[in-house]
């Protein structure tokens, strides 16, 4: 999870950042859970069925979000995030 907010005037920044983070860290055996089929689906849409660079459960102007980036573009979506229904909050080019 981000450990700060996410916000729209910084938000590219903070999605570049976020994202070489998690690229460091993929090296080292994270032990989470596989993402649902629901956050799947909805990730798989926003990017055109490109495997996603992030994707992060962290905060837009304090709500949970999730943030997902391929290499040129972030979305920020809502936690109940689906393919049919991808509640866009925000997105941005990277």
């Amino acid at each position: 999870m981000c450990s700060s907010d996410l916000e729209p005037a910084t938000l590219a920044a903070q999605v570049r950042a976020q994202r070489d983070r998690s690229a460091k860290a993929a090296a080292q055996p994270a032990g989470e859970a596989a993402p649902s089929v629901r956050l799947a689906g909805c990730v798989l849409h926003l990017t055109g069925q490109a495997p996603p660079s992030l994707v992060d459960l962290a905060t837009y102007q304090g709500k949970p979000a999730y943030v997902i980036a391929v290499a040129n573009w972030a979305w920020v979506v809502g936690t109940g995030c689906t393919a049919s229904n991808p509640e866009l909050i925000a997105s941005v080019g990277l």
